[in-house]
């Protein structure tokens, strides 16, 4: 299943650090900086009123990104670590649009591996999401679709939907 770039864009990091900042990747040519915003509030309620019901309950401080990734930075990743993303190539400005889930977390990984962290997500290799299982670093039983040793992920929905509209 192909997404728009709102997949894309929600890469964020778990940092418990107050401040937004941007954060920097790649290197030469293919230098790009992701702004990230802090959501804070931990353990607020959820959301009753809306569409998911219930929906926004996040038990930690966490970072996301501020903008949609743009097909700029996209082609700079896919330069840097051979990750062969498509996109609709619409403007090097433009939200990359036609990133699929796969391609995204991938992304993602790369964001990781490029800066020192463990990757999020796990692949066997065909490609095909595996979960985290006990023995893998960074194995947590709450969460066995992310690694918990990471700094980025995408966002889940509970995520997304505390940053999008939480008060």
């Amino acid at each position: 299943m192909k997404t728009t770039a709102a997949l894309i864009l929600l890469v964020f990091a778990l940092l418990y650090v107050p401040t937004a900042h941007a954060d920097t990747f790649g290197s030469g040519d293919n230098t790009f900086n992701i702004d990230f915003v802090t959501i804070g509030n931990p353990g607020n309620a959820d959301d009753t009123d809306g569409v998911p019901d219930p929906a926004g309950k996040v038990e930690y401080s966490y970072r996301i990104g501020k903008f949609e990734i743009s097909e700029d930075i996209i082609d700079k990743a896919n330069n840097e670590g051979q990750l062969y993303i498509s996109q609709n190539n619409r403007g090097a400005n433009k939200p990359a649009t036609n990133v699929s889930w796969g391609e995204s977390a991938r992304f993602v990984n790369w964001l990781n591996t490029s800066t020192g962290s463990k990757e999020a997500y796990k692949f066997d290799g065909l490609g095909n999401f595996q979960s985290w299982e006990p023995g893998d670093e960074g194995y947590n039983p709450n969460n066995r679709f992310r690694n918990s040793l990471a700094t980025y992920f995408l966002p889940s929905m509970d995520e997304w939907y505390k940053a999008a509209y939480y008060d």
